[in-house]
């Protein structure tokens, strides 16, 4: 998904823990798994939706493509998206839980973040020398990490890096990234001799 609300909301927190959701008697489930307790927000791709695991016991992002968005190109872009993130283990990316298919609803189950985009908070003046090293540390690591994989993230921009609480920065949607090919070793270089 596209723009401000590509993967999490703002500045929002989740609920403490199951007992902090309202009961909903229509309440949507994912996989008999995934219990859907608000949108949280739309992008040009799908919408993010607030649903607790229970399995678990703790809240997680759902993101679905939208009935309107269901075009090949835009359903391998969702694909794809949950295929890089998804063989990425890092501090710095956003983790891929699960992805799935629900009445012919793809969909994509990450970790819930509290903050906001690298865009929100440039609205507010240019970032301390300081905090701005820090915040390319980060994504520099999280680069790293997955050209180690080959895979290349090719959509770097302000709304597709996340600023935690905590400071740390997260890098969001993969949705067109190049992957390994197949025989690719996981730094990206070919396998084969002939390549």
């Amino acid at each position: 998904m596209d723009g401000p609300d590509s993967s999490m909301p703002r500045e929002r927190s989740p609920p403490g823990n199951g007992e902090d959701h309202p009961a909903e008697s229509s309440q949507t489930i994912y996989a008999g798994r995934y219990a859907v307790v608000r949108e949280l927000g739309r992008g040009g791709m799908g919408r993010v939706l607030l649903a607790r695991d229970p399995r678990i016991g703790r809240d997680v992002a759902l993101k679905v493509l939208v009935p309107g968005n269901r075009d090949e190109k835009q359903l391998r872009r969702f694909e794809q998206e949950a295929r890089a993130a998804g063989n990425l283990n890092h501090p710095n990316i956003l983790t891929v839980f699960d992805v799935g298919e629900q009445g012919g609803e793809p969909y994509i189950v990450t970790e819930l973040l509290t903050g906001t985009t690298l865009r929100e908070a440039l609205k507010d003046g240019p970032l301390e020398p300081a905090r701005a090293v820090q915040l390319a540390t980060d994504l520099a690591e999280g680069l790293v990490a997955a050209h180690e994989h080959g895979i290349v993230h090719r959509d770097l921009k302000p709304e597709n890096l996340f600023i935690l609480r905590d400071g740390r920065l997260k890098i969001l949607d993969f949705g067109i990234a190049r992957l390994p090919r197949d025989g690719a070793s996981s730094n990206g270089q070919s396998t084969d001799a002939h390549a």
